[in-house]
C-alpha cells in the first residue's frame, strides 16, 4: 500500500467496505440511515431546491440578494450555475444523508443532509450564467464578482499553498439542511462521517492522477460568512478551526462583527477561512504566515 494509501485509510471509516459497496453507491451507516453518493441530474436537481431553502436567509442572502422574491428563483440556480460543472465532471463529489421513513406504510429513503466537496476548485470553464442574470441581474452580478474575490483572496492562495508544499487544499463547498429535518443536528453528527468519506472516495483518484503520492496529508478548508452567535462554535466542533478572518468590503459602510456592535448581518464584511483541525504543523505554520495581516 501506497504512502497516501495509508493516509487516507487512517482518516477514514470503514473504507474496505465502502470500496465493495460502491456499485450501489450508498454507504449504510444504521439501519435507518445510509450515505448515498449522487450521480444522477435528478439527484443533483433535489440538491439544488435544497440548498436553495437552506440558504434562503443565511449570510449570503442578506448581504447581496435583499430582493426576497427573486431570491426564491435565484438561490437554485444559483447552485446550480456555481456547482454543476464541478460535479459533472468530478472536480466535485454530492453525497446525501438518507433517513428511512414510513410514509402512508411506505418505506420512503429522504434527504436529510447533503453537501457538495470539491477536489478542485479553479474556477470553472463553461459556467453559464445567463439562467441567474435573467432571474436576479443585480444579485447575480454581486455574487459574480464576490466569487471572483473568493478566488483571489482564498482558493486561489490555497491551492498556491497546496502546490509549493506538494499537497492539495479541498473545499467543503456546500452543505445543506433539509428543512424537514432542521435543528436535529445531522449536519453536526455526520458532517465529519461525510467529509471523510468524501476524502476516500474522490480526492484519493482526483490526487493520484500524476502516480505521484503527497508530500504531506490534503487539508480540507470551508470559506464561511456566518456571523451569527454560535456559528463558530459549530464550525470547531465539527473539528475545523479559524486559520484567518478576511474581510471582503463589497460596498461602503460594512463592519466586522468582532468590533462593533451591529447585530445585522446584512452589514458585515466578515469571511472566515475554517481548516481541518488536524492539519498538518507545516501546513498550518504556512497558513499563519499567509494570512498574518487577517484579523484572527
Amino acid at each position: 500500500m501506497s504512502k497516501l494509501s495509508r493516509i487516507i485509510c487512517k482518516k477514514t471509516r470503514n473504507v474496505w467496505k465502502i470500496r465493495a459497496n460502491m456499485m450501489s453507491q450508498s454507504q449504510i451507516i444504521d439501519k435507518d440511515i445510509r450515505l448515498d453518493f449522487c450521480s444522477t441530474k435528478e439527484e443533483r436537481e433535489e440538491f439544488y431546491k435544497i440548498a436553495g431553502e437552506s440558504f434562503f436567509i443565511s449570510s449570503i442572502s442578506l448581504r447581496y440578494l435583499p430582493d426576497e422574491e427573486k431570491r426564491k428563483q435565484f438561490l437554485p440556480a444559483y447552485f446550480r450555475y456555481l456547482h454543476e460543472e464541478q460535479i459533472a465532471t468530478g472536480k466535485a463529489t454530492l453525497m446525501a444523508l438518507k433517513k428511512r421513513e414510513n410514509i402512508e406504510g411506505k418505506e420512503v429513503w429522504r434527504t436529510a443532509y447533503s453537501g457538495v466537496y470539491a477536489y478542485d476548485t479553479n474556477p470553472t470553464e463553461h459556467a453559464d450564467a445567463s439562467e441567474i442574470m435573467e432571474i436576479y441581474e443585480e444579485g447575480a452580478e454581486a455574487m459574480i464578482k464576490r466569487d471572483k474575490w473568493f478566488e483571489e483572496n482564498i482558493d486561489g492562495p490555497l491551492r498556491d499553498i497546496a502546490q509549493k508544499f506538494g499537497t492539495a487544499a479541498w473545499l467543503m463547498a456546500r452543505q445543506a439542511v433539509t428543512k424537514e429535518y432542521k435543528n436535529q443536528n445531522y449536519g453536526l453528527k455526520y458532517s465529519r462521517f461525510s467529509t471523510n468519506i468524501a476524502y476516500e472516495m474522490g480526492l484519493k483518484k482526483h490526487a493520484e492522477s500524476n502516480n505521484s503520492p503527497f508530500k504531506y496529508p490534503p487539508f480540507e478548508y470551508v470559506a464561511s460568512s456566518d456571523t451569527f452567535p454560535g456559528g463558530m462554535k459549530l464550525m470547531e466542533k465539527s473539528g475545523m478551526y479559524a486559520a484567518a478572518h478576511l474581510h471582503y468590503d463589497h460596498k461602503l459602510g460594512l463592519k466586522c462583527y468582532l468590533d462593533s456592535e451591529e447585530k445585522d448581518r446584512s452589514k458585515h464584511s466578515c469571511y472566515f477561512i475554517m481548516v481541518d483541525k488536524k492539519i498538518h504543523p507545516v501546513l498550518k505554520e504556512e497558513l499563519n504566515k499567509a494570512f498574518n495581516k487577517a484579523k484572527l
